[in-house]
């Protein structure tokens, strides 16, 4: 991710990250998240969106997601940035746009939407199609302040 991200909204040299790890659990997919350092920016990353999830699993990351962000709110009073790293996924041949449910779900008074961020790869292999699609070679940065 791009160190300028940081350089703007973090107010010093530590980046806390939540990394969400993806368990198999009864053929369904469990979300857990550890969190490595506390500043005024919480940035959340989903690696386990790598590859292809099931609709319990997004909507499990999505619930986590939202807990997590409410948790660190109420528990960090320097916290003003919360930066959630997702993508876009393919369920069943259709895409799901994480991004946009992500952002009608952490519709709230204390959180407000400042950038959306679009990160693209400039490898040339994501032009081949995957089963009849085009990969999905992009991700998102959606960058939200916190309101007291």
């Amino acid at each position: 991710m791009n160190k300028n991200i940081f350089e703007r909204y973090s107010s010093g040299k530590k980046q806390p990250t939540i990394a969400f790890t993806s368990k198999r659990q009864n053929s369904d997919h469990t979300t857990s998240a550890k969190i490595t350092r506390s500043s005024n920016l919480l940035l959340l990353k989903a690696p386990s969106l790598k590859g292809t999830p099931s609709l319990s699993s997004l909507n499990s990351y999505i619930k986590k997601t939202e807990e997590i962000i409410q948790e660190q709110i109420a528990a960090n009073p320097r916290l003003e940035f919360v930066i959630i790293q997702t993508k876009d996924v393919r369920l069943k041949g259709y895409i799901e746009p994480l991004a946009k449910r992500l952002f009608d779900e952490l519709a709230s008074d204390n959180l407000w939407l400042k950038e959306i961020i679009l990160l693209t790869t400039d490898d040339r292999r994501t032009r081949k199609l995957r089963n009849g699609h085009l990969k999905i070679a992009h991700q998102y940065l959606l960058v939200y302040k916190i309101k007291r």
